[in-house]
């Protein structure tokens, strides 16, 4: 009788039922054969175009760096049938039931929930397992995390971002609690945006905005409820993150900014800017992109229409800052009111977008779409309409 069979799947080799069942499989890539108990590689070029961009000189020190109390934990989702299993990840494999299923389905139900590492070398001692765990741990299937986050609303956030720090310079990339940002504006897209990113590992907040709860901002600016009417929206916000977010910390400015005096009054310290006011209206940008050039940090952008989002422009070098003022000098002399209707779901999308590209910024884990880009998009269809660049 064969061994077990594991393959690492591609678009190609996942066939129709797994497409339907699961869809992130098509971001699997390369083939590997791994048979045991004998563990060959099959086809041996194959396994090492697949490996060779994580074969690297950080390998040695990726899974070996100490930080409090280590589990190793599956970084993927499983997918049973009757004759095989697959864990999705961000590669992925189809493990064919035979023989050794047994041993490793035990194994696998115990990395759901997470090991030692003294549990874990236990489990190596076993040559088949001992195999199987290096493989998960060359895919990023296994991976390290602490248990600093667990039992709080940062643990899935950690384990999400986890697995991409893994993949980079071996670093355990902890959160980004040092970087304060300033975000200028709590209604649709600030009030959301915050929320976000305290969600995702960011601790400290400078939060401005001179206005109160009313009642037509329910629709869209989502923390807020009816209890909170009239009240300041920076303390309102201010109070549901303490609650959501341990060892948050928050300074509030009850600040009507309407030059870029009274933002450099308030906003005497920063490491990032979101220019989320738009009143008054056209100078706003302008105000905040002011700020962040003369204080030398990134300032980010976002707006809302009818049929139109614009996400960006996320301002990081002196350039980029001063050809968007060079573009937008005529601001001054523009003078126009904001459009009355919104809608919670275009509001919802910008403030996701926005948040996405900050925490991008921040920790790395794609491409920034809009780095000194502004991007036009339709939010019916989520088509970009037009892109704006402010490099050369």
């Amino acid at each position: 009788m064969p061994g077990d069979s594991i393959r690492l799947l591609s678009q190609r080799q996942i066939g129709t039922d797994w497409l339907k069942l699961f869809p992130r499989l098509i971001r699997c890539c390369g083939i590997l054969w791994y048979r045991f108990p004998c563990f060959c590689f099959l086809p041996e070029h194959l396994s090492q175009i697949t490996f060779s961009a994580i074969r690297s000189t950080h390998q040695a020190r990726l899974f070996g760096c100490a930080m409090g109390l280590i589990m190793w934990k599956l970084n993927g989702t499983l997918i049973f049938q009757p004759d095989r299993t697959v864990i999705v990840g961000s590669r992925s494999i189809e493990i064919k039931h035979s023989h050794n299923w047994a041993k490793l389905h035990t194994f696998i139900n115990a990395i759901k929930t997470g090991l030692s590492s003294n549990d874990l070398s236990e489990w190596s001692r076993d040559p088949v397992l001992a195999r199987f765990i290096a493989l998960l741990k060359e895919l990023y299937l296994l991976c390290p995390y602490t248990n600093e986050y667990s039992g709080t609303s940062l643990e899935r956030s950690y384990e999400f971002y986890r697995s991409f720090w893994t993949r980079g310079s071996g670093d355990y990339g902890p959160f980004r609690s040092e970087a304060l940002v300033t975000i200028i504006g709590c209604g649709g897209l600030g009030a959301n945006l915050v929320i976000n990113l305290a969600l995702s590992g960011m601790r400290r907040f400078h939060l401005i905005d001179h206005d109160v709860v009313a009642i037509s901002n329910l629709n869209r600016q989502h923390t807020y409820r009816v209890s909170d009417i009239g009240h300041l929206k920076v303390d309102v916000l201010a109070e549901q993150l303490r609650h959501l977010v341990p060892n948050v910390w928050i300074s509030t400015s009850a600040t009507k900014i309407i030059s870029l005096a009274d933002i450099d009054e308030v906003a005497r310290t920063t490491d990032f800017v979101v220019g989320a006011f738009d009143s008054p209206v056209h100078r706003s940008q302008r105000i905040c992109a002011n700020h962040a050039h003369r204080k030398n940090v990134s300032v980010i952008f976002g707006t809302v229409g009818y049929r139109y989002l614009v996400l960006g422009p996320l301002l990081v070098s002196a350039d980029a800052k001063q050809r968007f003022l060079r573009e937008n000098d005529t601001a001054p002399a523009i003078t126009a009111e904001n459009i009355t209707g919104s809608n919670p779901a275009t509001n919802a999308l910008l403030s996701a977008l926005v948040s996405c590209e900050i925490l991008k910024y921040f920790y790395g884990w794609g491409p920034v779409q809009c780095l000194n880009k502004r991007i036009m998009i339709d939010p019916l269809d989520i088509a970009v309409k037009r892109v704006t660049s402010y490099e050369d």
